[in-house]
């Protein structure tokens, strides 16, 4: 009996057919894969939240946790494009190999965008806040020196609070100093929003005795002055002031205002008639040639103490750090009719 046209191509495909069915259901199964790791913003380092990554032409994804982490399962062996997007971000497309891939950093460079007449821009900047206490009782550090990576950043208030703006976001070190205190290192990792910082400074009982002995000294040589008054600024009154420096703090109290010396070479204070007197100026105990130049390039806010003689024809000047040396191990004080130097300018 003749075959039927098309029998044998009916069967070959048939056959065709059961030999690929008969093909081990191993071979049939696709190697799966997971994509992780860290998105970064380029230009600080700091983890990016809420990035969505997507594998192109397989529509798996995820978004960025909070600490910029992400993880995305089911992806078939072989090189894959992933896309990484947030808003204020440029797009980032990379090729990751086939391979383990759960180590990935991507990294987001920062684009501000127009949204209807709106700019929208990354987060580069935020706030520190929170409050210094001493770590024994409690009580609230005025004003210890903030820094980060050698940079002063500001002091906190007289009860220990602080508030600092437009700080770099990222990972940072911060360096508490209070005077009479141990120096504190804190690890820092500011983000868009930061929780306030709870501080505790240990007290250095030591170095608060040395400080309290200098500071008996400088009081009993100030009631010892007879050649006229004598008039102090404390930390906190020159933290308050509202002057530049100590020269425009002496021209404030005093109406003082400068004018070239009589004599020629540097500056002075108007005396009596066409007279002109430059002031003796110590700081730290070191007398200073050009003392008033000099004062100018001080921060009235890294001073610990501003002492006035005789309405300013003497200025002596002190500063923490030198508080905090002879703290450790006081020494004699200049007296204070300590004879008047040339301004030597």
């Amino acid at each position: 009996m003749a075959t039927p046209p098309g029998y044998r191509v009916a069967c070959a495909l048939c056959g065709v057919l059961l030999l690929v069915g008969a093909t081990p259901v191993s071979a049939r199964q696709t190697a799966a894969r997971t994509l992780g790791g860290m998105v970064v913003d380029a230009a600080t380092g700091s983890p990016l939240a809420q990035v969505t990554l997507r594998v192109e032409s397989h529509g798996r994804g995820a978004t960025s946790s909070a600490d910029g982490r992400f993880r995305i399962e089911g992806i078939p062996e072989g090189a894959v494009l992933l896309r990484a997007a947030r808003i204020g971000y440029e797009d980032a497309v990379v090729l990751v190999p086939e391979g383990p891939a759960d180590a990935l950093l991507l990294r987001l460079v920062p684009r501000p965008i127009q949204i209807e007449g709106f700019e929208v821009e990354p987060v580069t900047h935020t706030a520190l806040e929170g409050i210094v206490r001493d770590a024994v009782s409690g009580a609230g550090v005025p004003r210890p020196a903030l820094s980060i990576e050698g940079r002063r950043i500001g002091r906190s208030n007289g009860d220990g609070t602080f508030h600092i703006e437009r700080l770099a976001v990222g990972r940072h070190l911060l360096l508490v100093e209070g005077l009479g205190y141990e120096s504190l290192y804190v690890p820092l990792h500011l983000t868009g929003s930061a929780e306030p910082l709870l501080l505790a400074l240990d007290p250095d009982p030591l170095l608060m005795e040395g400080i309290a002995v200098v500071t008996e000294r400088l009081q009993n040589r100030r009631r010892a002055y007879a050649w006229g008054p004598v008039r102090t600024w404390t930390e906190e009154q020159l933290h308050e002031s509202p002057a530049a420096d100590v020269v425009h703090l002496l021209q404030m109290k005093y109406s003082l205002y400068i004018v070239p010396c009589s004599g020629g070479g540097g500056d002075c204070f108007p005396g009596r008639g066409a007279s002109t007197f430059s002031p003796t100026v110590i700081l730290d105990e070191m007398a200073l040639p050009c003392g008033l130049s000099t004062l100018r390039s001080y921060d009235l806010r890294e001073l610990h103490l501003l002492e006035v003689f005789d309405r300013g024809r003497q200025i002596r000047v002190y500063t923490r750090a030198y508080m905090t040396k002879t703290g450790r191990r006081p020494g004699a004080l200049i007296p204070a009719d300590y004879p008047p130097i040339s301004s030597g300018c």
